[in-house]
């Protein structure tokens, strides 16, 4: 009667541990928050290796600005780098 109890003891801690390793493989096939993306990394990625920018969406969606007003905001001395 011993062995009984015990193997049975031993058989829930086995279904115990199975049924919490599925719960963690489930959370694992969720689709995980994306880590926020740094925008000063973001704007050097986008720098050209002569120091330049294009004047792109992806340059006025680091800047959270529009076309016009990245535009509007630069100084004339650097007209012919931000293209």
């Amino acid at each position: 009667m011993a062995t009984k109890t015990c193997s049975l003891r031993l058989m829930k801690r086995c279904s115990l541990r199975s049924k919490r390793r599925f719960s963690e493989s489930e959370n694992l096939d969720r689709e995980l928050p994306q880590p926020r993306k740094d925008p000063l990394l973001q704007l050097v990625s986008l720098q050209k290796a002569s120091g330049c920018w294009l004047l792109d969406a992806d340059l006025t969606a680091v800047l959270g600005k529009t076309r016009e007003e990245v535009e509007k905001a630069k100084p004339a001395s650097v007209g012919h780098c931000l293209k």
